[in-house]
This record gives structure tokens, C-alpha cells and sequence, in this order.
């Protein structure tokens, strides 16, 4: 007996699943549907008219349509008389609007006619039976449970295919309070379609009708329409408010909560709160999750990510703003969730760099770079011998840390990496699979881990692969050699490769199922296996013609920052103000240091910082390591960063917001940007920027935070008010 399928409630109300498809906006969905009216009313004229819109993709009464194949199953009717039809509801019939006048019925072929039917048009969206009596032929048992079973095989056809099937049928002559009581038939009928409409004339032969409209994914809403010259059914009035509803409301509400800031992260009733204090969009805490989850791709249209999450026991809404390149060696832009894939992107820094010219290349005063057919900024690898001689990124090949291994984890980061506004170039999606179909890779990789049972510990592994600017390589070749990479390095595990195309320099991401689809093996990575697999990508690279990432030479250590360095990093050249900006930009959003690290790995920098170790050694994608005692500012000495955090902790930081007054970060990131301002102005160079000192309040809050980092207790709190 296999075993139930099951989901939780709070992973269903945390996970954004994909919209419901309408082949009508707002009125006709993917499933099975019935059009019900009356003798001569008008029912096989709206369909004709329906069946003709849709495979032209013209609005349906100013509803938009998703275009494709229909099929006009008109068994009452002739060729002669369809043709005559036509030519009354339009100028000119499209080739993929096909019709048929014969047909087997439900338990008789029927079915087997309507899959061959698909598999020879696999863009059909929508198709017409008129009538669900025909095809039942002429003698049937009109019970309640031959009708569901009868339904039941078409709504299963519609659901497999994900088309719209809509059944032209009769109303009862008896007068009814609720108008669906009068579709013939029993209760069935109506309890398995998913939308039931019935046009009922007003008086027999004038021309107007009512459309009223019920169902499971649609609003109830009543239609009223009038046959014009044609024949074709106008409308003159709707009851349905057209939903600038919740979804669009907080799509705009959330933008503007955006506008000024980076990041939001707090619970429905906080965020409620903010966007609509006092109520009058009729934005609630239980609805406003919802609406978040069902506008994933309006949002990402907008600009803004989000990720519905568990922490402590509280439901967290954490909204971005998607404003800035995103790769293994620059500032990623859509972020995936920290909590559930234990990566911590940063947003912010490109919005004033995002107004370029494709073709131009800006000046940047703290190493960045455009990319001429992408107008993003990003930070290609500095400090490589031929990248310092004008060459850009080598080939490379970069583990992510992922220290969250969950299975909403693994979701969010396929969920990041396949993003279309990412991977979709000229209509052509740049995501494929080894082992694997993309779009189904979440379920097929957890379906892999309960075949073997072995759903828990580690989830997946993340990786970047990165080329030069200079290979030429089309987006096309470098998801190939992603594939070529994957089915070599991880043979026999599911991988999805991702090419990315929206920064300054192609990318791939690698993300690998943890068990083997094949044996159900574990997978297990090390320093040894990573090491393995850049000498596998080195090898495939050099095999395509592309260049690779040598080991640097050595350069002697530098004491203090020469007017040469500041030359070099307005030229973009200089990889230590990289690391410097790096930096910045990571403990703009780290709250403690293991965010830290999480921000600097995905910036494809590691991170040794031990309670050993006097300092902490920052290893650049380059392969040149760097103290934090050589970077000419004592703000980033180990002991100052922990002091940092610690304040953090005790004020309540939270990531993307605005620093206290007190706070001494932003001083040294507006000082080098100041410092690179005035460079472009003047041929002098200008004295290197002192670095922040300490006030003598500043001394006492520095010693009060070392002692509260230390686990001591103050003996009051006037102490602690003096020292802050």
C-alpha cells in the first residue's frame, strides 16, 4: 500500500506555488466547465464565438486570453452550417481553430480521441463539446453516479493537460429561485465542474441575456449581454469588480514600503500594520500573506522578492528589493531567503549605478564595471596577473555555503536561481537538467530522498561556475558547458543548471540533489572533492578554448594604501578596495558573524575567523589572502567587528535598516566615495581619509560593548546610559 502524500499546514501557508492559469482572465480556468441556457438562446453562437477569440487570442468582453489551439466539438451541427456561422463572428478564421461534427462518446473512444487530438496540437487551450448529451449517446443511466463518473474522466483529461474544457448543456424548463438548480441532470453535474455558467434570455427572442458565472476559482458575477447583428454576444454590464483588488493593492503598497529602504523582515501583523495602518485597503494579517504568496511574479516584475518563513516560533514576511547584479563575485539582487538557504544577499548599493548605457562603461570610484550588452554593475576579479593587464574574469568554479539544509531551504534556492528575468534570453529559458526536468526538480529530488529514505541531514549543494568576459561565449554555450559539467562531476544525482544573464558576466548555478536518483547514495563534499571538481572544470574550460584561473603570483605585503591604489581602484583594478567595498556591503546586512561569513562566501570570498586567531585573513576570488590588519582602517580589526555586533545585538539591529547616529560604519563607506569624487575632479590626489576615531564617549560605549561582548554585567544602568 503506498504510503499518503502529505503536506503541512505551515509549509502549504509558507510555500509560493504557481498561480492558477486562466484561459479567460477572471472567467474561464484550466478544468472542466459547463455553459448551460436554454433551447435556441444562443449557447452554440457564443461558443463559436469563444472557440474563434481564443485561437486568434482576441479579448473575450475586455478579459485577455491565452492563445493556443481550440477544438469545437459542434456534434449538432454541419460543416455547412458552421461555415455560415463563421463568416457572421469573423473576417477570418485561424488555421488552429478546428472543428468536428462526429465523435465517439464518454466510455466509447471519446477520451482516446481527444488525447490523440493533444498530442498532435500540445498548444491547445481550450476545447468545446456542444453537447454533453451528444456524447453520452442515446441511452444512459441518468444517475447521480454515472454523471460524476462521466465528468469525472473529462475533468481529469483537462486537469492532466492543463487546458480548459468547457460542456454546452441544457437548463430544465421549471422556474428555480438559484438559476443552477435548473441545469439538467443531477447535483453531479455542477459538483464536478469547476465553473458553471447559464444564459438565460430575458423574454424569447429579444436579445438580452444574463450570464451568471459560479465557481471554484472564479468570483461570482453576473453578466448582462445583448446579441448584436452577428450574432455575437456584447456586454453591457458586469457585477464584477475588475481585482485591483488585494493582488495589485499590495504589489503597490509593498513598492512603496521599498521605495526608501532595501529590506523589510517582520511578521502579517507588522507588516500589515505598516502598509495599511488604519485598514482602508483592506489589507489584514491572515489575507496579506496570501496575497503576497498568489503575486510572486507580480512582485518579481516589481522589483521585490519575498519569502514567507518560521523563526522562534513567529510567521516572518522578508520582503527585497531586487535592484542590484547578482553573482558568485558581486551583490546579488533577488536574494533567496538566509533563513532557508543560509544565504544573505545584499540590495542597494546599484540603484544610483543602474542609469547606463549599453555600450558605456561608467566610472566607479569603488572598482565596478559594466558589462557592454548588460546595463548592470558588478565586480569582475581583480588582482590576476592577465586580469590587471585588461583581462577579465577566468573561468571559475566556487562552492556556496548553504549552512540551512532544509527542505524549504533546497526550495528557495531553486526558486532563486531559475528566476526567468534571470535566464531568459530572447524567449529561450537557459535552465536545464541532469537527471532531471527543471520545471518538476524540487519534487523529483525530494521524491528521491523519501524513495531511499533519506530525507534528513544535509539537502543540497550549491555552486557557481563563472567565465571571462573575454571567451565570447554565448549564454547558450555556457549552460551547455554547465550540463557537460554536471553530468561529469555529479553523475547519477539530479542537478539543475542555471545560466544567468542579467550581470556583467555569465554565470552558471549548480544546485545538486544530496542523494543519488540511481542508488540512493549519499553525497558527500570536502575540500578534496572541490578541489577535484575545478581541476574537472579547468579541464572542460581549457577543452572549449576558455581560459582559466592560474594561481596568482605574489606580491609583498603593503603597509599602508599608496596613492598607486587609490589610481588602481579608479580604474577597477584594485582588489583590495574590492575586498574594502566587499566588506561594507556585507556588514550592511550581517547581524552576527556567521552572516558575515554567509555574505562575503557568496561574494565568492572566504572567510577564516577563528577564536584562536588573532585576526581575521580574508581570501579573495583572485586566491590572494589578505589580514584584517592590512587594510588601512582599524574598523575592520577583528576585535572592532565583534564589538559591532554585539551593539547590534543590544540595540536590536535589524538587517537593511538605517544605522543608529551613533553608528561608525557608514563613515568610512561615505569617505571613500567622497575620496573617489574628488579624484575624478582633480589630477592632485587628495590625503587618504582618516579613519574613525574614537571620542572619549565613544571610548566608554566601545568598553561597555567589549564587556557585554565578554558575558559582563553592568552594576546598573545608569552605567550603561552614560556609556551609550
Amino acid at each position: 500500500m503506498n504510503k499518503l502524500n502529505t503536506i503541512d499546514g505551515e509549509t502549504l501557508m509558507s510555500r509560493p506555488l504557481q498561480p492558477l492559469n486562466f484561459v479567460v482572465d477572471t472567467l474561464i480556468s484550466q478544468g472542466l466547465h459547463i455553459l448551460a441556457g436554454s433551447l435556441k438562446v444562443g449557447k452554440s453562437w457564443l461558443a463559436l464565438w469563444l472557440a474563434v477569440a481564443v485561437a486568434k487570442g482576441e479579448p473575450v468582453w475586455g478579459m485577455q486570453v491565452k492563445q493556443g489551439t481550440t477544438l469545437y466539438l459542434c456534434l449538432e451541427d454541419s460543416q455547412l452550417r458552421i461555415q455560415n456561422r463563421l463568416f457572421d463572428v469573423t473576417e477570418d478564421a485561424p488555421a488552429s481553430v478546428h472543428f468536428c461534427t462526429e465523435s465517439r462518446i464518454l466510455g466509447d473512444g471519446l477520451t482516446e480521441q481527444l488525447e490523440q487530438f493533444l498530442s498532435e496540437h500540445p498548444d491547445t487551450s481550450l476545447i468545446i463539446i456542444d453537447t454533453l448529451q451528444m456524447i453520452r449517446g442515446a441511452v444512459y443511466d441518468n444517475t447521480y453516479a454515472n454523471d460524476y463518473r462521466d465528468l469525472s474522466a473529462l475533468k481529469r483529461l483537462a486537469d492532466t493537460h492543463e487546458i480548459a474544457i468547457l460542456l454546452i448543456h441544457h437548463l430544465r424548463k421549471e422556474k428555480a429561485d438559484d438559476v443552477f438548480n435548473r441545469i439538467s441532470g443531477t447535483t453531479a453535474i455542477s459538483g464536478a465542474v469547476d465553473a458553471s455558467f447559464t444564459l438565460v434570455e430575458e423574454q424569447r427572442g429579444s436579445g438580452r441575456a444574463k450570464l451568471s458565472c459560479i465557481g471554484r476559482d472564479i468570483e461570482y458575477r453576473e453578466l448582462e449581454l445583448r446579441r448584436n447583428a452577428d450574432n455575437v454576444w456584447e456586454v453591457t454590464a458586469d457585477s464584477y469588480q475588475q481585482p485591483e483588488l488585494l493582488g495589485s493593492k499590495v504589489v503597490v503598497l509593498l513598492s512603496a514600503l521599498l521605495q526608501n529602504r532595501s529590506q523589510f523582515i517582520g511578521t502579517p501583523t507588522e507588516l500589515a500594520q505598516r502598509i495599511d495602518p488604519v485598514g482602508t485597503e483592506g489589507i489584514t494579517p491572515k489575507n496579506v500573506s496570501k496575497k503576497i504568496l498568489q503575486s510572486v511574479e507580480a512582485l518579481s516584475n516589481a522589483g521585490i522578492t519575498a519569502v514567507i518563513r518560521r523563526s522562534n516560533g513567529k510567521r516572518l514576511i522578508d520582503l527585497r528589493r531586487a535592484d542590484s547584479a547578482d553573482n558568485a563575485g558581486t551583490s546579488v539582487a533577488d536574494p533567496v531567503d538566509p533563513a532557508t538557504a543560509a544565504v544573505t544577499p545584499r540590495v542597494g548599493q546599484q540603484e544610483a549605478r543602474r542609469e547606463l548605457i549599453p555600450g558605456q562603461t561608467e566610472r566607479l570610484p569603488l572598482g565596478r564595471k559594466t558589462h557592454p550588452w548588460v546595463g548592470q554593475a558588478c565586480r569582475p576579479l581583480r588582482g590576476h596577473p592577465q586580469a590587471d593587464k585588461g583581462g577579465g574574469l577566468m573561468a571559475t568554479f566556487t562552492a556556496i555555503r548553504n549552512k540551512k539544509q532544509t527542505a524549504g531551504a533546497m526550495l528557495g534556492v531553486l526558486t532563486y536561481v531559475v528566476q526567468a528575468k534571470k535566464t531568459v534570453l530572447d524567449g529561450a529559458c537557459l535552465v536545464t537538467g541532469s537527471n532531471c526536468v527543471p520545471q518538476a526538480s524540487y519534487l523529483e529530488m525530494m521524491t528521491t530522498k523519501q524513495r531511499f529514505r533519506k530525507a534528513d541531514g544535509r539537502q543540497f549543494y550549491h555552486f557557481v561556475q563563472s567565465f571571462s568576459e573575454d571567451d565570447d561565449l554565448t549564454p547558450q554555450e555556457a549552460n551547455a558547458i554547465g550540463l557537460e559539467l554536471a553530468q561529469r562531476a555529479f553523475p547519477g544525482y539530479e542537478v539543475v543548471i542555471a545560466s544567468h544573464i542579467d550581470t556583467a558576466h555569465l554565470h552558471n548555478h549548480l544546485v545538486v540533489n544530496s542523494v543519488s536518483c540511481e542508488n540512493g547514495r549519499k553525497l558527500h563534499q570536502n575540500r578534496e572533492t572541490l578541489l577535484a571538481h575545478r581541476q574537472l572544470n579547468d579541464e572542460i574550460c581549457k577543452a572549449h578554448g576558455l581560459q582559466v584561473l592560474e594561481a596568482p603570483e605574489k606580491y609583498p605585503k603593503k603597509k599602508r594604501m599608496k596613492p598607486g591604489e587609490y589610481q588602481a581602484g579608479l580604474r577597477a583594478e584594485s582588489w583590495k578596495l574590492d575586498l574594502i567595498q566587499a566588506i561594507n556591503e556585507a556588514l550592511e546586512y550581517a547581524v552576527d558573524r556567521e552572516s558575515f561569513i554567509e555574505n562575503m562566501e557568496y561574494e565568492s570570498y572566504e572567510v577564516t575567523w577563528t577564536d584562536t586567531r588573532k585576526h581575521i585573513t580574508f581570501t579573495c576570488p583572485n586566491g590572494r589572502k589578505c589580514r584584517d590588519s592590512s587594510l588601512h582602517d582599524e574598523t575592520f580589526l577583528k576585535e572592532n567587528l565583534e564589538a559591532l555586533f554585539a551593539y547590534r545585538r543590544a540595540v536590536g539591529f535589524c538587517p537593511g535598516s538605517v544605522e543608529p547616529d551613533e553608528g561608525w560604519i557608514g563613515e568610512l563607506t561615505s569617505g571613500l566615495i567622497q575620496l573617489g569624487r574628488a579624484v575624478e575632479r582633480s589630477d592632485d590626489l587628495p590625503p587618504i581619509p582618516t579613519p574613525p576615531t574614537w571620542t572619549d564617549s565613544k571610548q566608554r560605549r566601545r568598553e561597555a560593548i567589549k564587556k557585554m561582548a565578554m558575558g559582563q554585567k553592568f552594576s546598573g544602568s545608569q552605567q550603561w546610559e552614560q556609556s551609550m
